[in-house]
């Protein structure tokens, strides 16, 4: 009889130290990334800070993730950049009716070598197409001096971008992204890309 319970005791004891190992390695595969995870999550950057001074500020960044803390790196997906919107502050006392910027794709140290890559974001009429309407654009609300405006990477747009990138084999991971606004339009006719100009809009 005594012998019978010590068998059936260090029976209980196998049992429970089985359980107790299968749901440690249970804990430890959650925390863990899979491979394709692990793969996927890396270092990126989004750049805000550039030698151009335009007469509006980035003033906040977010993503399909939410907003975004620029100029530092984080760790995201390949597809971190889908979402994009840009929200800029007007600072030029002026009223804004266009804004062009682009979006520049670095390639970092550990990547092929090459040169960057390019893709424009455009809202209004460009003051520097003669005023000329362009359908495929989208029309901007007019900002005000001290107003916010906002422009967004459509999903369209984004899924142009990736089919752009993979046709000048620029690498499929994109890493380093860096913000500039490049153009500006405002009302009274005037225009700036790079330093303020006269212009007219017709």
């Amino acid at each position: 009889m005594q012998l019978r319970m010590k068998f059936i005791l260090i029976a209980l004891l196998l049992l429970t130290a089985t359980v107790v190992s299968l749901s440690a390695y249970n804990a430890v595969a959650q925390r863990k990334p899979t491979p394709a995870t692990a793969a996927q999550a890396k270092a990126r950057i989004l750049v805000t800070k550039t030698h151009l001074r335009p007469p509006l500020e980035i003033a906040g960044v977010k993503t399909q993730k939410g907003e975004m803390e620029t100029d530092k790196e984080f760790v995201g997906d390949d597809d971190w950049l889908r979402g994009l919107t840009i929200r800029l502050a007007n600072n030029s006392g002026k009223t804004v009716t266009f804004i062009g910027i682009e979006l520049v794709f670095w390639r970092t140290e550990e990547q092929s070598p090459g040169i960057p890559a390019a893709w424009p974001l455009r809202k209004g009429v460009d003051p520097f197409s003669n005023g000329s309407p362009d359908s495929t654009q989208p029309e901007i609300e007019l900002a005000s001096p001290g107003a916010d405006l906002e422009i967004v990477l459509s999903d369209d747009q984004y899924d142009d971008i990736k089919r752009f990138l993979k046709d000048v084999e620029f690498p499929e991971t994109i890493k380093k992204v860096e913000i500039q606004v490049v153009k500006i339009g405002f009302s009274d006719g005037t225009a700036w890309n790079g330093r303020m100009l006269p212009w007219s809009q017709g």
